[in-house]
């Protein structure tokens, strides 16, 4: 299931709390420059988040953008280290882009 669709899916199953939820990493999103390269432009937003849950909040928070939804691919990581456990959680998506992080 790709970025666009999970975002979906959040939106028609957001409540109260997911609401709640998105606005608290929505002033935590730093966006990078775009940088263009052949005719592809590219840019990067890190949030720092400290649950899975704020992921998918993160997610649904860039696609509020035109210019982000609106996009080709959108293209996904994370990494969180759970404090204490010396675990993780992570995850990608390509968003079908072949070979997109895979290098």
């Amino acid at each position: 299931e790709g970025v666009r669709a999970r975002a979906e899916r959040g939106r028609t199953e957001s409540g109260a709390a997911e609401r709640v939820l998105m606005d608290s990493v929505r002033g935590r999103i730093v966006s990078g420059e775009p940088i263009t390269e052949r005719k592809s432009t590219f840019q990067a937003h890190v949030c720092p988040i400290s649950s899975p849950d704020e992921v998918q909040a993160v997610v649904e928070v860039l696609l509020e953008s035109n210019k982000i939804r609106n996009a080709t691919h959108n293209i996904m990581a994370y990494r969180l280290q759970v404090p204490g456990k010396g675990t993780s959680h992570q995850d990608c998506d390509d968003d079908g882009e072949d070979a997109a992080g895979g290098r």
